[in-house]
């Protein structure tokens, strides 16, 4: 008997012999099918290769191929995988990797919950391998009831993450985490998140914390965060002096007045070396005006003793004492050395009048004291009218603070010409995008100066902060000093010269046509290229592209270009026609109608199929002429959770007032009111008016530069998202003295929304929209949070719905998305945790006037709070007049068919 493996020809073993053959042959065809995939992985364009590999098993090939090879570019194909793809198997696999095999699985949770068989078999998975942190983050996006795993985390002790984030839990469980958390004794986290639980009976629990001392301390720390309090809190609160209590009901209004007893146990509290918690002092040192036994002296003098800051910070709470007697019971106070003193002021001495700050701000660097210059230099650009002497002493070891308050200083005084040495010295570019406000220093100068030290590769994300002006001259420095570079990122200039027909340079000058003057030469004089591959793929891809984005000057320029009939672009073609059924629809909605004829006009020309319907659509829409009208930018600084509470307050009264139908039919039947009546009612709704304008006039305007931020981070997702489709303020054409007023402003978006037309502004947003949409953002940037906050900007910026609703509508981005009002802390004051609980309770509220009230007071300042609250109890004494007016305005109007008995 032959050895098996021996190969034999005399026909022994036929079976086995003709096994193995198939095998290898089998084995030979599997490694070409493996040879073929990845040639076409390598070189067919993404939606070629899935044309090609359809299959549900090609198409994980496809994916794990991509997960190896371009991580960071798969999240930009996803819509091209099937939804059955994205199983709890594959879920499995991936989950059992790490780098970014994992973290793919963190980004994308959703994909995986939607096509679940079985979501909580993929919870507990998830749960397991990423953390009960993440999965809770999660938690709105399972269906399944979430009982079983919230007392899975109390009984593992997770008593801060529960609470923390009872508002990603389910409402009705909330009530049961409460009453666990008050069980197991864990009061203090349960009260440090109260706010954020619904359905909890606030009345029941502050009886109940009243029952030991722990628990009452616990209460007097958080009571604010109560709606509804029993009335035994204030009584044991002063049985206890529990000062810092009774502070917080004096805040929330339970106390109002506050009787003498309760001055003398706050100010005995204030006046123990150590307060517990300070926030007693802070608040005597800010509102001991509301106390009707407080005096003055009596309070300054305490403050200087315990806490002479305190003072400081609240100078406009002692009008009695002038400036300079202030400085002298400073500097005359016993046991406080002089150093000390001045330190203290000058910490604080942008507070004082101008002529004063100087010399207060010498004093407290000669003090030596660290901390005092610590403060001035953070504070640096509230002062006003600093010397030359003090602008010296600043620049020897501070030039960064001093660049970037340089208003803060008289004219001439800061030796700029020093300054920049001494920036570039330190090799500080940043600080120079964009320019700084004040600088006199020729800027061509200082740019060129720091690119002759530094590639123009690593600046890219600064170079977007520059001016259309400033960015075309550095283009054709950079060409200058570095062609190669300079060509690299040539998407980074406008109006740049024709370039040399370089076949190593066509692609990258072929995707960024628009930064050239005159982009048709550019494009003719590559066009004997246009039957090679690499071309006919960039001509591809512009077509569409160029389309989605509204670059229509260079779509035209490529439909002449290529021929869409060529077998080549056959698909293209569909491609475009595909995109035209949602995009022209799209733009009439948006009031962008000329760009949607101009596309037709196009289409018309091009053979390109549009539906009768939409043709029609577009052939009716009015193109309405915009004048370019100079247009003042907001740069006093706004307080965003002040302005949204005084909108809302007024809304909730605006809700109850007649309207003006009614106060016509009025004048009509002759129904009136009281005289004065009339008179607070108007003077209410010119208040409330003028508030709306100037609050639209701002948010609008911060809605455009918080696109225009987030945009920035193109730059560093431009591998995943691709160069050719960056979107970046566009150029206006100005006369030369639309130019100079545009020039008062030193950033590059108040300088464009000082001119641009709302026309302009839209098609700005709408083009943000489109980038965002694309796949490739991080799950902190970009993507569809901020793609519906560019939608809506671009809504808002129709100007064509009530002021209100244009305010309500941003103010709800906030809401839905939590990122828009952080984008410019210089000018937009932001609190945070303010602003989401107060949108929170605006969204559950019932218009209880009361809890209102009591939600002001726990968020505003003190005196904000007391100018709403004023307005309720205003509209609370008319409401009963205005029922009656309304009625019967009502009954001589409603028709006798309507009338029912």
């Amino acid at each position: 008997m032959p050895y098996r493996g021996h190969s034999t020809s005399s026909g022994f073993y036929p079976e086995e012999s003709s096994s193995g053959e198939m095998y290898f042959e089998e084995e030979l065809r599997r490694q070409e099918e493996e040879r073929e995939f990845i040639t076409d992985f390598c070189y067919l364009s993404r939606e070629e290769l899935f044309e090609k590999y359809p299959s549900l098993e090609d198409q994980k090939r496809i994916f794990f191929e991509m997960l190896s090879r371009e991580s960071s570019q798969i999240d930009k194909y996803l819509d091209f995988f099937s939804p059955a793809l994205f199983t709890i198997e594959l879920a499995e696999e991936l989950l059992r990797n790490r780098g970014y095999v994992f973290h793919f699985m963190e980004s994308n949770l959703p994909l995986f919950i939607k096509g679940a068989s079985d979501q909580e078999r993929l919870f507990h998975l998830v749960k397991e391998k990423l953390g009960f942190p993440f999965i809770v983050d999660h938690l709105r996006e399972f269906s399944f009831d979430k009982r079983a795993f919230l007392e899975e985390c109390l009984a593992s002790g997770k008593y801060e993450l529960v609470a923390s984030r009872i508002d990603y839990f389910p409402p009705e469980l909330h009530p049961i985490a409460a009453q666990k958390l008050e069980e197991l004794g864990e009061t203090r986290v349960l009260l440090s998140y109260l706010n954020k639980f619904q359905g909890i009976d606030d009345y029941s629990l502050s009886q109940r914390l009243c029952g030991n001392k722990i628990d009452l301390e616990r209460l007097a720390r958080h009571v604010m965060q109560f709606e509804k309090l029993d009335p035994i809190v204030v009584q044991k609160f002063r049985e206890q002096k529990l000062a810092n209590g009774i502070v917080g009901l004096i805040q929330m209004g339970e106390i109002d007045p506050p009787t003498k007893e309760d001055y003398l146990l706050i100010l005995d509290s204030a006046q123990m070396k150590f307060t517990n918690p300070p926030s007693v002092r802070e608040f005597l040192a800010s509102h001991w005006d509301v106390f009707p036994d407080a005096k003055e002296k009596e309070i300054f003098e305490m403050l200087l003793k315990r806490d002479p800051l305190l003072i400081l910070k609240n100078l406009d709470r002692f009008p009695s004492y002038s400036p300079e007697k202030m400085i002298y019971e400073f500097q005359h106070k016993p046991g406080l050395k002089k150093g000390v003193a001045d330190a203290m002021i000058g910490s604080f001495a942008y507070l004082f009048p101008s002529e004063m700050q100087s010399a207060l701000v010498e004093a407290a660097w000669k003090s030596g004291i660290e901390q005092a210059k610590t403060s001035i230099l953070g504070k640096l650009k509230y002062f006003k009218g600093l010397s030359a002497n003090v602008a010296s002493i600043l620049l020897h070891k501070y030039p960064h603070q001093v660049l970037g308050a340089l208003d803060a200083f008289m004219p001439g005084a800061v030796d700029q010409e020093r300054l920049v040495d001494r920036m570039l010295y330190d090799r500080s570019y940043k600080d120079f995008f964009p320019k700084p406000k004040g600088l006199t220093v020729p800027y061509r100068e200082v740019l060129g100066r720091i690119f002759n030290q530094v590639s123009l590769d690593g600046m890219r994300g600064l170079v977007v902060l520059l001016s259309e002006s400033d960015r075309k001259w550095l283009g054709e420095f950079c060409l200058k000093k570095d062609p190669i570079t300079y060509y690299k990122n040539i998407d980074l200039f406008k109006n740049q010269e024709i370039p040399p027909k370089e076949s190593d340079i066509m692609e990258v000058v072929l995707i960024s046509l628009r930064s050239f003057k005159d982009p048709k030469k550019v494009l003719a004089q590559f066009h004997e290229y246009k039957d090679f591959g690499d071309y006919q793929e960039i001509a591809k891809a512009r077509l569409v592209d160029s389309l989605k984005y509204l670059e229509l000057e260079e779509w035209e320029l490529w439909l002449d270009e290529v021929d869409l009939n060529d077998r080549v672009y056959a698909k293209t073609k569909v491609r475009i026609e595909k995109e035209l059924l949602n995009l022209l629809p799209r733009l009439l909605r948006l009031g962008l109608p000329g760009d949607a004829k101009k596309i037709m006009a196009l289409c018309k020309r091009f053979h390109l199929a549009i539906s009768d319907e939409i043709e029609k659509r577009v052939e009716e829409a009015e193109v309405v002429k915009e004048e370019r009208t100079p247009r003042a930018i907001v740069e006093k600084p706004v307080d965003v959770l002040g302005d949204m509470t005084k909108f809302y307050t007024h809304q909730l009264i605006a809700a109850h007032l007649p309207t003006q139908q009614e106060k016509r039919d009025a004048r009509l039947h002759g129904i009136d009111l009281p005289v004065r009546t009339w008179v607070d009612l108007n003077d209410m709704t010119r208040g409330f008016e003028a508030h709306e304008r100037r609050i639209a006039h701002w948010m609008k305007q911060y809605v455009v530069f918080a696109v225009v931020s987030e945009l920035r981070h193109q730059i560093e997702h431009e591998y995943a998202l691709g160069r050719e489709t960056s979107v970046e303020l566009p150029c206006l054409e100005l006369t030369d003295e639309e130019q100079h007023y545009q020039e008062k402003y030193s950033h590059p978006v108040d300088q464009f929304l000082s001119l641009a037309t709302p026309t302009e502004i839209r098609r700005f947003l709408f083009q943000a929209e489109q980038r965002f949409l694309q796949r490739g953002w991080s799950a902190c940037y970009g993507g569809k949070a901020w793609a519906m906050i560019s939608r809506i900007s671009a809504d808002v910026w129709k100007e064509d719905m009530p002021l209100t609703i244009q305010i309500d509508r941003i103010f709800d981005l906030q809401h839905n998305t939590g990122c828009i009002f952080d984008k410019r802390p210089d000018q937009v004051k932001e609190d945070e945790n303010g602003i989401k609980e107060f949108l929170d309770f605006k969204f559950r509220q019932t218009g209880s006037r009361e809890v209102w009230g009591k939600v002001l007071r726990r968020l505003l300042d003190l005196d904000q709070a007391k100018r709403l609250i004023d307005d309720l109890n205003l509209f609370k004494q008319l409401q009963p007049k205005l029922e009656v007016f309304r009625e019967k305005v009502h009954q001589v109007t409603t028709p006798a068919s309507a009338k029912y008995y």
